[in-house]
């Protein structure tokens, strides 16, 4: 078994190991630290130290300081969680907690990281982790794990989430995707009085969320992206794993899978072109490669700059975008090519909300061109 990659670099081999490990011959698993009371406990210490952090995190939050994510309490968390997991007890309430910490630390690596521990313990550790069953079953050893996704409202993880950094940027930047959601929300408001009032508010206009999006770094894009990808593959594991070990008592995990792909699209629609770009070499392998594959073949012609596929057409159009940009600084050919390509990453019920904001409207071409009624408005 072998879960010490790149996409955990955020939690030392050493400890990786320590944690997966079993406590003792004798008790796998440990013990159950909830009943030392102690003024030394370390489950005692770790549980105020979250307690402390989310009463904090609600105070700041109230003055919209986004420094929340720096309090020191969940340093305590991170520090303490893997030496209980390591030599005291396999506990999933820990685990939870660690994951919040993790998260708010080290953004989407983070949430990759704090997954993968949670499949590996509960792949490993099935039949003895804390917290132990009760008469409500299972649900009760999971119910902090089930809690980061929440039942029926949003758990204690989509917040985070949503407030991980996808840009760098000036004032009003950095910015996190419910900020760039709330800049597609502004942008859409028809009176220009109501718009206005939400921008004194402490809205992003649109204007401003594209500066900011020009002003990141592609390589913060791209590494970006490849930690969200991460996340959601992660996470995706860990679903299939809790899927089996709660088969007779469902846990929820929808929101977090969709917390993390709306930062997915997010990302994606404000950067698609330059994350392309930054993947050029890759794409011109690849034609490189299928240029010589066609010609290889009995009775076809491969056509000199041919366009093989979906991302080399893409990559195309944001090289003729680029080209625009700087010899016609002035035309708006760059920036339609650019929405063109923001367009095509866009799922489809996302792209129709963008082109008819109006509600009634977009529910009447839903229903002339036979798109699901079920699909999102």
């Amino acid at each position: 078994m072998s879960v010490l990659n790149e996409s955990h670099s955020v939690i030392a081999d050493n400890v990786w190991l320590k944690m997966l490990a079993p406590v003792s011959n004798d008790l796998p698993a440990g013990t159950d630290t909830r009943e030392d009371i102690s003024p030394t406990s370390l489950y005692q210490e770790i549980r105020d130290a979250r307690v402390l952090a989310r009463n904090n995190e609600r105070a700041t939050l109230s003055s919209g300081d986004a420094s929340y994510f720096s309090l020191p309490e969940w340093s305590i968390i991170l520090d303490r969680a893997p030496d209980l997991i390591a030599h005291q007890s396999k506990d999933l309430e820990i685990v939870a907690w660690y994951i919040e910490a993790l998260a708010r630390h080290y953004g989407f690596a983070g949430i990759a990281a704090g997954f993968t521990l949670a499949k590996e313990l509960l792949s490993n550790y099935s039949d003895s982790f804390f917290p132990r069953p009760d008469e409500d079953g299972i649900s009760t050893q999971l119910a902090a794990l089930s809690g980061l996704n929440g039942f029926g409202a949003e758990g204690t993880l989509i917040g985070p989430i949503k407030s991980i950094l996808i840009t760098q940027g000036d004032y009003p930047g950095p910015l996190a995707t419910w900020q760039c959601e709330q800049a597609f929300e502004i942008a859409r408001i028809k009176d220009d009085e109501r718009r206005t009032a939400r921008l004194k508010q402490g809205g992003v206009s649109k204007d401003e969320l594209d500066v900011i999006t020009l002003q990141t770094d592609t390589h913060f894009l791209q590494s970006t992206l490849y930690d969200i990808d991460a996340a959601i593959s992660a996470f995706a594991d860990y679903q299939s794993v809790l899927d089996v070990f709660a088969e007779t008592e469902p846990q929820p995990t929808g929101k977090i899978k969709e917390a993390l792909e709306h930062c997915r699209q997010t990302l994606v629609y404000l950067a698609g072109p330059r994350i392309n770009t930054a993947t050029e070499p890759e794409l011109e392998q690849e034609s490189t490669d299928e240029q010589q594959q066609t010609l290889s073949e009995p009775g076809e012609i491969q056509r000199p700059g041919a366009i093989n596929s979906r991302a080399q057409a893409i990559l195309q159009l944001s090289k003729i975008a680029d080209y625009f940009k700087k010899t016609e600084p002035h035309s708006p050919i760059s920036y339609s090519i650019e929405q063109a390509i923001r367009w095509s990453e866009l799922p489809l019920t996302e792209l129709i909300k963008e082109l008819i904001p109006d509600e009634p409207a977009r529910k009447t071409f839903k229903h002339l061109s036979g798109i699901s009624a079920e699909s999102s408005t």
